[in-house]
């Protein structure tokens, strides 16, 4: 009798152990699909970026050349108001 309820109870573990195994296998699998989908939006997000820097650089240069701009007006401003 103590033989058929040990290996009764060996026999629950392993199923057990099985279905754990099995768990966590499905995890695995969401853990591996849930981490790809993060890597494509991240790489999406990183082009984000990069088109973001490239139009600050133009946008920075635009702001050089009209800067340029008044400061030249402001020269010639004050080169009129002291004529």
């Amino acid at each position: 009798m103590k033989k058929e309820a040990f290996a009764i109870i060996l026999e629950e573990i392993r199923h057990n152990f099985k279905a754990f195994g099995e768990g966590l296998n499905g995890l695995r699998d969401e853990m591996r699909s849930g981490f790809k989908e993060i890597h494509k939006r991240l790489d999406r997000v990183e082009a984000d970026v990069m088109i973001l820097k490239i139009d600050m650089g133009y946008v920075k240069g635009m702001l050089r050349v009209h800067e340029d701009r008044f400061q030249n007006h402001e020269v010639r401003i004050l080169n009129l108001e002291n004529s």
